[in-house]
């Protein structure tokens, strides 16, 4: 039986690229990850919404990094769990929408008599889309560097690793969202 280390090395060798480059640590990718998770946090906290939004997008955040349903990770498995997975990562996106939702109507009152319904509408559009945008690309970034993370990393590795830097975006941008934006 081989040593641990040696059959590290070996799947490593296994699944390098066919430019025979061995795969390495995705830190760009990674840092991306924590800039738009970052962004996600900001957007929270820069509006006056109730705490428990954050529950809201902290839930969303853990799905979609358990799911890591990227097409590398949902490719190596069969229909169902690959289909539960994929489930779960649009929950959290869904979660992560239904919190920015929220927490971006939560702008200072206005005065209800000087409100044009056209002008509603529009910044309620306007919100909603910032909202799914955001929540999508923070899904859409994680499954990359879920995909990309496992190359170089077990899959549960792979998966707190990615929860961590998830979770230190929003915390980051909460953090800056309170600390430079929120009145």
């Amino acid at each position: 039986m081989t040593p641990p280390s040696r059959r590290r090395q070996l799947r490593l060798n296994l699944s390098h690229s066919a430019s025979g480059n061995q795969p390495g640590v995705p830190w760009g990718p990674m840092l991306l990850c924590i800039l738009i998770y970052a962004f996600t946090g900001l957007f929270l906290a820069s509006f006056p919404a109730p705490y428990w939004v954050w529950n809201l997008a902290l839930g969303g955040t853990v799905l979609q990094t358990v799911a890591m349903a990227g097409p590398r990770a949902l490719g190596q498995m069969r229909w169902l769990p690959a289909n539960f997975l994929a489930l779960l990562s649009i929950i959290g996106t869904g979660l992560i929408v239904v919190a920015l939702a929220i927490a971006m109507n939560f702008r200072a009152p206005a005065i209800l008599d000087e409100i044009e319904v056209n002008e509603a509408l529009l910044s309620t559009g306007m919100i909603a889309l910032v909202a799914i945008v955001t929540a999508a690309l923070s899904a859409i970034t994680s499954a990359a560097v879920g995909d990309r993370m496992l190359a170089v990393f077990r899959r549960f590795q792979a998966m707190l690793i990615l929860a961590a830097l998830c979770m230190l975006g929003l915390g980051l941008g909460g953090l800056v969202g309170l600390t430079f934006v929120a009145e």
